[in-house]
């Protein structure tokens, strides 16, 4: 077997480790199942898009997955510059005793990560305007509106920062219907 192809083995290791089938796989990080299947047979490798998807959608360095360096799934937790990636998934599957830690809790872990990883980009203004409005939704209050409206504040980011914000208000959405089929 030629070195690439245990990039192949890697891949359906990472997979099978997270009890996901290619389908499952393939919707986390955006690609068809055939491209999964692809890779695990060894006829074509992910892009280094999809490389590096998976790498921040399942925990994994790029390393491992390209060459088998450094620790693999579940072999210890990966902290990509003292990060706090995996911290999430780890907060996750405790605090969920009564779920399957199926797809779901994965999807859930990883967008945490992902909305930490958000978070710790953003200016520091921008960190509390959204841990306020966090603080608001959970109490259930509506945002006080400041001298500025939500949405002139809003109007007022550049556009990587609107996304974010978009993002975590569908994160805040998903965590309030997980909460609610819950309950």
């Amino acid at each position: 077997m030629k070195k690439d192809n245990f990039i192949s083995v890697r891949l359906k290791q990472l997979r099978e480790y997270f009890s996901l089938n290619q389908k499952e796989f393939a919707q986390n990080i955006g690609v068809s199942p055939g491209n999964v299947g692809d890779w695990e047979k060894g006829r074509s490798k992910p892009t280094t898009t999809a490389l590096i998807k998976i790498s921040t959608t399942f925990n994994i360095s790029t390393d491992w997955i390209l060459q088998g360096v450094g620790p693999g799934p579940g072999e210890h937790e990966y902290i990509p510059g003292n990060r706090l990636n995996g911290v999430i998934r780890e907060y996750f599957m405790e605090r969920a005793p009564n779920y399957s830690h199926g797809e779901a809790d994965n999807q859930q872990a990883s967008q945490a990560e992902e909305l930490l990883n958000i978070f710790l980009e953003l200016d520091e203004d921008s960190k509390l305007k959204i841990l306020d409005l966090a603080k608001e939704k959970k109490e259930g209050r509506l945002p006080k509106p400041p001298n500025n409206s939500f949405l002139e504040i809003y109007e007022s980011l550049d556009d990587k920062n609107k996304q974010q914000v978009l993002q975590f208000i569908n994160f805040l959405i998903f965590q309030q219907s997980n909460n609610q089929r819950n309950s």
